[in-house]
């Protein structure tokens, strides 16, 4: 077909085998796994697809379509819809509810493709079929185009998992996260991954975003970016407005109707 270069994800990480390879396959996965999205970032790249598994013909049959293996049903395939792709598998056999099966893949790649914040995209993550919770966690980071990645650590939950990658989204997101999924205890900043993740609450994101400022003054920030490097959770701050001083009207009985007090606040 032309292709100077062929990227099969199927062989794309060592898997799990012998004992003694184990050490060795932990430490991979902990930058491969996180940095394989961005294989498919390449607006120009051409990414072609096996929606059944590698070699096998296409089949867009309703039975097919419900399986767990199938591309629309796994978390990580979020990140393998690249602008420009191509089914593959394709034959001369007349594909079943063709209709359905191109509707729903024009979506999938408009809506990761879109300048959209993807919490609506995110829960789609819900209804996914993926091997460990942490997975649709990772898979977040690039929905979400965090500019740095957390390692990828099986051995954490998924809630541990949860405050590290927030470590690493932007802070209007982040922020947006917290005013959307409030804490349950009283002095934590955002909910947890399975508020997150649950929530029947409707998404507005755009609004949420203007909430927390178009710019990063008055959203949570890391106090020290160096910690984006540890496990640590985090410590957050940001900007606060202040009145210097001002004036309050009161209804009263002076001659002008209206009663004076001045605050002062400062010097």
């Amino acid at each position: 077909m032309g292709a100077e270069y062929v990227w099969l994800d199927v062989l794309c990480l060592r898997q799990k085998g012998q004992a003694k390879d184990e050490t060795q396959r932990h430490d991979e996965w902990k930058l491969d796994v996180p940095t394989i999205g961005y294989t498919y970032a390449r607006r120009s790249i051409l990414c072609i697809t096996y929606f059944n598994g590698l070699g096998l013909p296409l089949d867009t049959s309703p039975a097919i379509m419900r399986s767990t293996r199938q591309w629309f049903n796994r978390v990580w395939t979020l990140q393998e819809s690249p602008p420009s792709w191509l089914p593959g598998g394709l034959s001369t056999r007349p594909l079943v509810d063709a209709r359905t099966f191109f509707d729903r893949l024009r979506g999938t790649v408009t809506a990761v493709n879109s300048r959209d914040d993807g919490f609506s995209l995110a829960q789609t993550l819900r209804e996914r079929s993926c091997t460990k919770e942490i997975d649709r966690i990772a898979g977040l980071a690039y929905i979400f185009r965090c500019r740095t990645l957390p390692i990828y650590d099986e051995n954490v939950g998924p809630e541990v998992a949860w405050t590290l990658l927030l470590k690493h989204m932007d802070p209007q997101r982040r922020t947006a996260i917290s005013l959307q999924y409030p804490p349950c205890s009283p002095f934590g900043l955002w909910g947890s991954w399975e508020r997150f993740l649950h929530s029947s609450e409707t998404s507005h994101a755009g609004e949420l975003r203007s909430l927390a400022g178009s710019s990063e003054d008055g959203s949570l920030r890391l106090v020290d970016p160096n910690q984006l490097y540890t496990n640590a959770q985090g410590v957050y701050c940001h900007s606060g407005y202040v009145t210097e001083s001002c004036h309050i009207l009161l209804g009263g009985t002076t001659q002008a109707g209206v009663e004076e007090i001045k605050l002062s606040c400062g010097d």
